[in-house]
């Protein structure tokens, strides 16, 4: 017994567990000749082993041989990040990596931009024992990557693959050539990010600061020698020429000195009453953001800081920065204002995101002044003409360049003169405020459960203004229209709501489509929405366009929401909504993210509770024709007192057959316990004809 106890143990530890018996190979360069990112044989400058770039990759740190070592579970991609660094001077990337199931697997530099080295179609893997690859970072300079400043690597693939050992490195110098450096003070102090062959360094000084620096240069090789010419102002650069031994081979090392730019005074208080502003930041208001530095993959150096006691934001090296605030209706609002300050930004767009993004630039159409406050006011015209939704703004993203600093970000509106105001502050259809309402949008579309015979009413339209008169128009037939008219107190304005009625004629509750709302697929994808038997909605995406590290969000049209997907299986990514009732109207749409980009499809509507035509079959007339137990936790029977049942099929709501059976008999029984909870439809055939019976599985 104990004999089969220890072989049971010995199989399932075999097959649950794949881990390397042995640590990857102790490094053997120089660590004057590296800079380390990850690996315990060096002084490593990784900052985040596992930062949220919305990966579903399971990420851990494991010990293999008392050595630590990275574990990617399950990968489609994963994120390191380390601190910024000038790796020009280097020759090569080096990974160790051991996976024992892995069939893709790049390598990515981020680097002012990213391209990947593709390890799988290169170089091949070899599975089941450590494989050490050295990568020349030329191939990474050749696509463009700026050497002087590597900040991440990213990892795209499949399976779960190890990895140690992630430095850069350079051949050893030749004996009396050696140009590097083992210390470099400025004022007394060893500057920030030193390194002993990094050649470019900026070092920002506090506001108002006028005498240079002193700058102070030690060579590694004591025969090598230095000549330091300080900058003559400030901002400004200081420049260590760096002589070897030899007297010919020479290095040149620059210290680039700016100054603090952060502005002496704050930005001017806004003077918008609060009733006509809708704030997401700004001291002046009550504000609705809700995250101020989400993790959006940026390399901008995000701070909030004060100036003069107020709340300003500062975005350093900005290469991109998002802000999230409560999903708000704007449609009411004329204008997205800013305040801006800097003085070396050179590119400068505001993104308004609603049911998509669309950015105004404000480098190219006003032009960017430098060295004071600038307030910026963007007709939300703008947005809405490229197709923003404005009843559901929900993010802000700046993109540009240099150090930007950022306050007073707020929707605003004239204010109304009430003898000219002829709007509605409400208006309800069979007592319920019309989905999206804002008294500055004038016409509505309302699509109607399909079937739908009774014409809804308008029950109110309030008035803005009291003085202002209203008339009401009912709709007279389906499809028609209903309006509401509104007469101004001093009568010389007039506006006219406009609500279109429809029914739907929605037959599908799945397709294929290659349609998008941003981006484009070479493909396509496929669609399904689904009413399962507790009332959830259940909506399905599968992206066919081959691509890696896929994340899906699903996307609600009216109010805008995204919300991360499950994957189920390859690139399929499904949803249950709840919250939902039978005969609503919805649409949704996917966003597909994946390492390189994203795409987002069209906007699909499906009525909930719409099984799609499947109980559209003209039923014969079975006498006696039983079906028990409905609903059921297993199987159901059927059974009919004088007709043969040749066949029966079983579709979900979807459409797809699962289950198909001949019985040739009076009665049958239908095993249902491979189907999960929810609604189906069988169609019974007899000689006499055909059935349809809804069947509900618990």
């Amino acid at each position: 017994m104990k004999k089969i106890t220890f072989l049971l143990f010995l199989f399932c530890a075999s097959f649950a567990f794949s881990q390397p018996g042995t640590a990857a190979p102790t490094p053997t360069n120089a660590s004057t000749d590296v800079i380390s990112v990850y690996s315990d044989a060096y002084t490593s400058i990784a900052t985040n082993l596992n930062p949220n770039w919305g990966q579903t990759t399971s990420y851990s740190e494991v010990q293999i041989s008392s050595n630590n070592t990275l574990k990617y579970a399950n990968l489609n991609y994963q994120g390191l990040e380390y601190t910024g660094s000038d790796v020009s001077a280097m020759e090569y990337v080096h990974l160790d990596y051991y996976t024992d199931d892995a069939t893709a697997l790049q390598f990515f530099l981020i680097a002012g931009g990213e391209n990947h080295y593709d390890i799988a179609a290169t170089d091949g893997i070899t599975t089941g024992q450590w494989v050490g690859i050295d990568i020349p970072l030329s191939f990474y300079s050749d696509a463009g990557r700026d050497l002087t400043n590597a900040i991440q690597f990213k990892t795209v693939g499949n399976g779960t693959v190890y990895f140690d050992n992630l430095y850069f490195w350079k051949n050893p110098t030749a004996a009396g050539t050696d140009t590097s450096l083992s210390d470099l003070t400025v004022n007394g102090t060893t500057i920030a990010g030193f390194g002993s062959l990094t050649s470019t360094y900026t070092i920002e000084l506090a506001s108002g600061t006028v005498i240079v620096p002193t700058v102070v240069a030690t060579t590694t090789d004591g025969s090598a020698t230095t000549q330091v010419t300080n900058a003559l102002s400030l901002p400004g650069t200081t420049t260590i020429l760096v002589t070897a031994q030899d007297g010919i081979t020479t290095n040149m090392v620059t210290i680039n000195f700016t100054i603090d730019p952060t502005p002496t005074s704050a930005a001017t208080d806004p003077t918008h009453d609060s009733e006509n502003v809708i704030s997401v930041y700004s001291d002046t208001y009550t504000s609705i953001a809700t995250g101020l530095n989400p993790g959006w993959g940026q390399a901008t150096v995000y701070s909030e800081i004060q100036i003069n006691t107020n709340n300003t934001l500062k975005y350093k090296n900005l290469n991109y920065q998002g802000i999230e605030y409560t999903s708000s209706d704007v449609s009411a609002m004329e204008y997205v204002h800013l305040d801006y300050y800097t003085t070396d930004a050179t590119a400068l767009q505001f993104f308004l995101i609603a049911g998509g993004e669309n950015h105004y630039d404000i480098a190219a159409t006003d032009g960017i002044t430098t060295g004071q406050w600038v307030g910026i006011d963007i007709p939300l015209s703008f947005y809405a003409d490229a197709g923003r939704n404005l009843t559901a703004a929900v993010q802000f993203k700046t993109v540009g360049n240099g150090t930007v600093f950022l306050d007073n970000i707020y929707f605003w509106k004239n204010p109304v003169n009430p003898l000219t105001d002829a709007t509605l502050s409400d208006l309800k259809v069979d007592s319920e405020t019309i989905s999206g309402f804002s008294g500055s949008e004038l016409n509505y579309s309302v699509v109607l459960p399909k079937g739908t015979t009774t014409i809804p009413q308008i029950t109110l339209a309030t008035k803005s203004h009291s003085g202002a008169s209203i008339v009401i128009a009912q709709a007279t037939q389906l499809p028609g229209d209903a309006t509401v008219t509104v007469t101004s107190e001093d009568t010389n304005t007039v506006k006219t709501y406009t609500i279109s009625f429809s029914v739907d004629t929605n037959t599908s509750c799945d397709g294929n489509s290659t349609e998008s709302q941003q981006g484009s697929f070479s493909v396509g994808y496929n669609y399904a929405f689904q009413t399962l038997v507790n009332g959830d909605l259940r909506i399905t995406f599968e992206l066919l366009d081959n691509e890696v590290g896929i994340v899906g969000f699903l996307w609600e049209e009216s109010p805008f929401s995204e919300t991360m997907m499950t994957n189920t299986s390859g690139a399929i990514f499904s949803a249950d909504i709840s919250g939902k009732t039978n005969g609503e109207v919805v649409s949704f749409g996917c966003k597909f993210a994946y390492a390189g980009g994203s795409v987002i499809t069209k906007y699909f509507s499906y009525t909930v509770g719409d099984t799609c035509g499947l109980l559209s079959i003209n039923n014969f007339d079975a006498e006696d024709l039983a079906i028990y137990p409905n609903p059921t936790g297993n199987n159901w029977n059927i059974s009919t007192e004088s007709e043969y049942i040749n066949s029966i099929e079983v579709f979900n709501v979807v459409g797809e057959k699962v289950i198909s059976m001949q019985p040739n008999a009076l009665s049958t029984e239908i095993d249902g316990s491979a189907l999960i909870p929810g609604m189906y439809v069988a169609i019974i055939n007899t000689d006499h004809g055909s059935a349809s019976q809804k069947l509900v599985k618990k």
